[in-house]
């Protein structure tokens, strides 16, 4: 008795565009949040820095007849 050779057909699943696009769309949304993430840590740090810098100037202004003298 021949053995009968048994031939399974796999099928190709077809190429899904939706997921891919799904995936691109989720890298662009998170692109751009890190980008506005990142902006918005930067314009902090700087108005931090602005902040900082007048009040040392004006803590400069209120001491300023004192004068440091060289011993």
């Amino acid at each position: 008795m021949p053995l009968k050779r048994v031939v399974q057909f796999t099928t190709v699943p077809m190429f899904d565009h939706h997921r891919i696009i799904n995936h691109v769309t989720l890298y662009i949304q998170s692109s751009t949040f890190l980008y506005k993430f990142s902006s918005l840590l930067q314009r902090l740090i700087f108005s931090s820095y602005l902040i900082s810098n007048y009040l040392f100037i004006t803590d400069l202004e209120k001491h300023r007849d004192f004068k440091i003298t060289a011993c």
